[in-house]
């Protein structure tokens, strides 16, 4: 009843059956008179954001659009195929492209074409993409951007990517050897990662990093991977620790496979651990000419082939201890270069040195 007495109505939407799922759906229209507001159209839903569904989505086609087309998602959006969800403006939960069944080997993903923010985790989970155009608007994932063993060779779809308050990770969940492999260098937007991105058996003839991409919080990890090159991190500048790491009880072995590690060219600093340890292909630590602080340690040890660091020069400080131990192919004067270089009054914790250097080079 309106103040004056007379009546009123309200946009109600129904009660829907999307594949096996009952969906209530919540719409927030307002107090306002029926015949000035016509129902919309399925084709009106991708421009309109008033709309809103309560409860998770599991999609195998077009029917959430054309039956519901509420812009906003309260709840996680499973797509089980190639589904046409260019209605969707918001997911208020995670959005999962997962292996059921539906997908072709190499599909392409479109379907998603208006999708701005999803406050929780993008999940591709077990599926090979030639590529994902369907992700074109999407500026902001509030949770993690995940790969679970899955690979996907154009991203061009998330060039708009601006920030993943998360964790980016490429790899499996259930520690299986993998090919996971995500393509980062067509996400030209992205300028933050809040977490950790990881690197878990995944695979990339060269890995080229995002090349806006300015800080990472958390630790940027590679373990168990097979990557023959690293470079493209050119806006890099602070980091909150970096590891590449084999497999220790092999001593390295079968560790990462990670013969150059390049591209850092703008990166000042980490703000905590810098460690490279178990690998049997990375021969230089070139490209962070311009690292000048460690906050936490320096660990350099079990490297088969490495036999150059004069990419630390430019280091001034480390926060915390530093150790070189087994590293076979690296000179004991190299290493005692770069302590000198740095100065025993600029580390904060222990230097441990006790080898199989090469001390005879």
């Amino acid at each position: 009843m309106s103040p004056d007495g007379s009546s009123t109505k309200h946009d109600v939407c129904p009660l829907i059956t999307i594949l096996p799922l009952s969906l209530a759906l919540s719409c927030a229209a307002g107090e306002r008179e029926a015949a000035d507001h016509p129902p919309r159209r399925p084709s009106d839903t991708a421009q309109t954001a008033d709309c809103v569904q309560e409860g998770s989505v599991r999609a195998v086609d077009d029917s959430y659009c054309i039956n519901t087309g509420c812009g906003t998602l309260f709840g996680n959006l499973l797509i089980a195929a190639d589904a046409s969800l260019s209605c969707i403006l918001r997911v208020d939960g995670d959005v999962i492209l997962g292996d059921s069944g539906g997908w072709s080997e190499g599909t392409p993903f479109s379907g998603l074409r208006s999708l701005e923010t999803i406050s929780g985790d993008l999940r591709i989970e077990g599926l090979t993409f030639n590529a994902i155009d369907g992700l074109i608007t999407l500026t902001h994932i509030g949770g993690h951007l995940i790969a679970d063993s899955a690979r996907v060779d154009r991203t061009a779809g998330l060039s708009s990517l601006e920030a993943i308050d998360g964790d980016l990770i490429i790899g499996p969940s259930n520690g299986a050897t993998d090919n996971s492999r995500l393509k980062l260098a067509d996400m030209t937007s992205l300028q933050t990662i809040g977490g950790d991105a990881r690197f878990y058996f995944a695979v990339y003839p060269a890995l080229r990093g995002p090349p806006n991409l300015s800080h990472i919080g958390g630790e940027l990890r590679w373990s168990y991977s097979t990557i023959d090159t690293v470079s493209g991190f050119d806006s890099l500048e602070t980091l909150g620790g970096l590891s590449v790491n084999g497999d220790s009880t092999l001593h390295g072995e079968s560790g990462t496979k990670l013969p150059i590690l390049r591209g850092f060219p703008s990166l000042h600093t980490v703000t905590g651990d810098f460690s490279l340890q178990y690998t049997h292909a990375t021969t230089t630590l070139a490209g962070f000419e311009r690292l000048t602080r460690i906050d936490g340690d320096l660990r350099i040890r079990d490297n088969l082939y490495l036999d150059d660091i004069s990419g630390l020069d430019a280091l001034e400080s480390v926060g915390g201890d530093v150790t070189f131990t087994d590293n076979t192919s690296l000179s004991e004067e190299d290493v005692e270069a770069l302590l000198d270089s740095i100065g025993e009054e600029n580390i904060g914790g222990a230097i441990v040195i006790e080898e199989r250097l090469d001390a005879g080079r």
